[in-house]
């Protein structure tokens, strides 16, 4: 890896909620995993998918990222797959990757080109577990994202499940 490209991921970490708490060594570290890389999603791109295996840590360094979720609509006996929240530059999606089962929780797509910073769940835990600080600070972090994930009314899962319930399609 570059110097510039170490740097440049390092600049992101810097930026993104998760690794708020790590200092610069922290975060050259991580930057120094074998495989993280910067990634390029086009609209409808389907970054992860709800249910499969979550292998990777995201970092969205530009675009937007809608995260979907599927729901049954016992009434109609059907299932549909509705937006309950949208992802912002230097936010995270797939946490997953970093909690038991390792399954993804949500599918993300792409709404506008975007660029992700991809850090591989494996090398992070590991390098997580090799130190506490490290560890802790971003699994602070990641239940903090999980909590105002859950504890927040979301305006687009109301908005979705009620067309959804009125059938009107996207």
């Amino acid at each position: 890896m570059t110097e510039k490209l170490e740097q440049e991921i390092i600049e992101v970490l810097q930026r993104s909620e998760v690794f708020v708490g790590l200092h610069d060594d922290d975060l050259k570290r991580i930057a120094s995993l074998p495989s993280i890389h910067f990634e390029v999603f086009e609209p409808n791109d389907v970054i992860s998918t709800e249910g499969e295996p979550a292998k990777d840590l995201y970092v969205l360094v530009e675009g937007q990222v809608g995260l979907r979720l599927t729901v049954d609509l016992v009434m109609e006996s059907k299932s549909r797959e509705i937006k309950i929240d949208t992802v912002s530059k230097g936010s995270v999606f797939g946490w997953s990757a970093l909690v038991e089962p390792y399954s993804s929780s949500r599918t993300a797509v792409c709404t506008k080109d975007s660029k992700v910073l991809v850090i591989d769940g494996k090398e992070l835990i590991q390098l997580m577990d090799s130190d506490e600080h490290i560890g802790y600070e971003v699994m602070r972090s990641i239940a903090c994202v999980i909590a105002s994930r859950l504890r927040t009314p979301n305006n687009y899962f109301w908005a979705e499940l009620l067309k959804a319930r009125n059938g009107i399609t996207n």
